[in-house]
């Protein structure tokens, strides 16, 4: 009698947990936190900070775009690529989903050169374009670029042509992406551009973009 008490007590207690729908889906890495999805809902895991949803955040690595979390006290190593097999070959896929702020404007968690930004995705700027405030708050040095005259949506501005490293932004991780840095702080959000956007394609699905490479 003991024993089977002891059964349906364990049973009870394992109903009982919190179960999480399916595996958490990384979506962005970052030096101290990451973008996970998990059962459809987006939240950041900042590095020692309490578990969310039962999922903790323990190390990130923002060169290989993983990171190892504790699921359900269970650690475990995820990717941030976001793949899936291609219709007619044998590769696979990254994608990134953009979907309008409460302003209508197309945002999206993101990194450059391994710092995380938050980009303003605009397939009208002809090159991806940072302030100067955005760009020394990343190390970029600028000033060594070549000055150039690009159109911006406020018009003809003055920047310096600079090579980025690296930009993310969801599962899509280009390398030497070429931007503009303005002289001034505007925008406010570096702004992805053509020159990132022509590398990969670009869909319409309602008001959100999806993104693939």
């Amino acid at each position: 009698m003991r024993g089977v008490l002891g059964l349906v007590l364990f049973v009870v207690s394992l109903s009982c947990a919190p179960l999480l729908a399916r595996e958490p889906m990384l979506l962005g890495v970052f030096p101290d936190r990451v973008l996970v999805e998990i059962d459809g809902q987006r939240h950041v895991l900042m590095m020692g900070a309490d578990a969310t949803e039962g999922v903790r955040l323990l190390s990130s690595d923002t060169r290989t775009g993983t990171a190892w979390l504790e699921i359900q006290g269970e650690r475990r190593q995820v990717t941030s690529v976001r793949r899936t097999e291609g219709a007619s070959r044998g590769d696979s896929v990254a994608q990134a989903r953009v979907y309008p702020d409460a302003s209508g404007a197309l945002t999206a968690a993101g990194s450059i050169n391994g710092h995380a930004v938050r980009f303003l995705v605009d397939t009208d700027t002809p090159i991806t374009t940072l302030g100067a405030g955005e760009a020394r708050r990343l190390g970029i040095a600028y000033a060594r670029g070549d000055l150039t005259q690009t159109r911006t949506a406020a018009g003809l501005s003055f920047g310096y042509r600079v090579m980025l490293d690296q930009v993310r932004i969801g599962g899509i991780v280009l390398d030497d992406v070429e931007a503009v840095v303005l002289q001034s702080d505007a925008p406010r959000l570096p702004v992805l551009g053509a020159s990132f956007l022509n590398r990969v394609q670009v869909q319409r699905q309602g008001r959100a973009l999806l993104l693939e490479r």
